[in-house]
This record gives structure tokens, sequence and C-alpha cells, in this order.
């Protein structure tokens, strides 16, 4: 996939397109998932984002925030869910990265 392109594709259909700039993404069609990190993203356009996929149907299933030791700044992990796919959302300072998967149950 190209970098600094937002990918298109039947995982990230629907999706808003997240803030930032695309530094890699990846689409495993053997293990039916579609990973996308994105630089240059503030806490406050991470918190916008999410308020994007809230408003877009996705569910936050759980939030976990915890402090990097020696490094001074807070890793946020978010799992979220709209019964189609599944989206797992990393942030640390400058960086976010998505991975989506759909709902197999």
């Amino acid at each position: 996939m190209d970098e600094g392109v937002w990918p298109e594709n039947e995982y990230t259909e629907g999706l808003p397109v997240a803030p930032g700039t695309v530094a890699w993404a990846t689409l495993d069609t053997e293990h039916e998932n579609c990973n996308i990190n994105l630089t240059g993203i503030s806490e406050n356009d991470y918190n916008e984002y999410m308020e994007l996929l809230n408003q877009e149907g996705f569910s936050v299933i759980e939030n976990v925030s915890e402090e990097i030791e020696g490094e001074n700044y807070v890793s946020i992990g978010t799992l979220l869910s709209n019964d189609e796919k599944w989206l797992s959302v990393s942030y640390i300072p400058n960086s976010l990265t998505i991975y989506i998967s759909f709902d197999n149950n």
C-alpha cells in the first residue's frame, strides 16, 4: 500500500479518514485484517478521531491507558466495535495505529 495515502478497501470502507500522515499500511488477506499507522497526531487529534468513530456507530469495548516508564508519556489502547468491524486503536504521542478486522461471529 502507498505511503501517505489512506487505503481504500473493504476494511476502511465507512471509516472516517484519520488525521495525520499515513506512514505505512498493510492489508493481510490471509489473516483478514488491515493495519494503518499515521504520524503527526496530537492527543487532541486522537480524541477528535475517537469522537468521529463514535458518531459513525463505533462503541468503545475497552480503553486502557498506561504511563510509559522513563518516557514521560501515556500510551492509549482502545478496542471498538460497530457489530460489523472491530478496531484496535493505539496512540502514543505523534503516532496512531489502527488495526481493523471483521466481526466473524
